[in-house]
């Protein structure tokens, strides 16, 4: 499993301080590139592990957020 709080932190540090817009189209971006990640396994992961894996994702927007 990645660890989505390290790459969402990384992110944000490239682009420096950001407002909550630029800090949302950041999450966005990383959602569209989770999704594309998971399209392009063969077999496609079962339904179960792809929700966990965005389920993941959205613990670490909500940790990130936090700190």
């Amino acid at each position: 499993m990645a660890d989505f709080v390290a790459i969402l932190k990384k992110a944000l540090d490239k682009h420096g301080d950001e407002t909550p817009e630029k800090r949302t189209r950041i999450y966005d971006s990383v959602r569209t590139m989770l999704a594309k990640k998971l399209a392009e396994y063969s077999p496609p992961p079962a339904p179960e592990a792809i929700n966990t894996q965005k389920r993941s994702l959205e613990d670490a927007i909500v940790v990130v957020e936090r700190d």
